[in-house]
């Protein structure tokens, strides 16, 4: 509304400096006038509609805008589709239950992480880092790129996302848990995460890199 009301004044203003230089004459035009302005204004919105029609944009962007070309994505950056869960129950700091999509629940473990055990120094801590994390929030499962489905306790091995940040690579990061390198070449991908958030802690003394005097 306030480009048209600009646009509006501006014809109006034009409209009234066109009168002052003509000393305000209202005489009739002579009807050979009319009738020729009346086929040039004519023309002019032709012309007008023409260019329109060539510039306007299409619906799916700029007008002839050129096709992007498409990049084939690079495979260590891609990771698997995953699944959605609800976190019902935390066991420990890298232990939990989840019930799935079909009602069924399972016990996950974040593979490449650990936390401390019950009766060593940080245990509660670390659990209780991850009922704040986790417990009740909707997450995402990812299975690893070549790791095992589960391991020897029957425990789903996924790669758990909540809000779309890894679990294991907070817990890593706030010095709640320490990564497992020797499975590692079981998905390079969170090795690579977990292994840059260690450096970080260990470097920093955050978490139990100070407080329970991890080396």
């Amino acid at each position: 509304m306030v480009k048209r009301q600009r646009r509006r004044a501006c014809t109006v203003a034009v409209a009234v400096l066109a009168v002052s230089a003509a000393g305000c004459s209202l005489v009739e035009p002579d009807e050979s006038d009319v009738s020729t302005t009346e086929r040039a204004t004519t023309a002019e919105r032709e012309r007008s509609s023409s260019t329109d029609e060539q510039t306007a944009p299409s619906e799916s962007g700029d007008a002839q805008a050129e096709p992007e070309t498409e990049t084939a994505p690079d495979d260590t950056d891609t990771k698997p589709d995953g699944d959605y869960a609800v976190v019902v129950y935390v066991v420990d700091g890298d232990t939990f239950d989840v019930e799935l999509a079909d009602g069924t629940v399972e016990r996950i473990r974040p593979p490449q992480v650990d936390t401390p055990e019950r009766g060593e120094c940080g245990f509660d801590e670390a659990t209780r880092v991850t009922e704040e994390l986790v417990l009740g929030e909707p997450v995402e499962l990812f299975r690893t790129s070549d790791g095992p489905d589960r391991d020897p306790y029957d425990r789903l091995l996924r790669a758990v996302e909540v809000d779309g940040d890894d679990v294991g690579a907070i817990l890593v990061r706030s010095g709640a848990a320490r990564w497992v390198p020797r499975y590692a070449d079981e998905d390079p991908r969170l090795a690579a995460m977990y292994q840059a958030a260690e450096a970080q802690a260990r470097n920093e003394l955050i978490g139990f890199w100070s407080g329970c005097g991890w080396a």
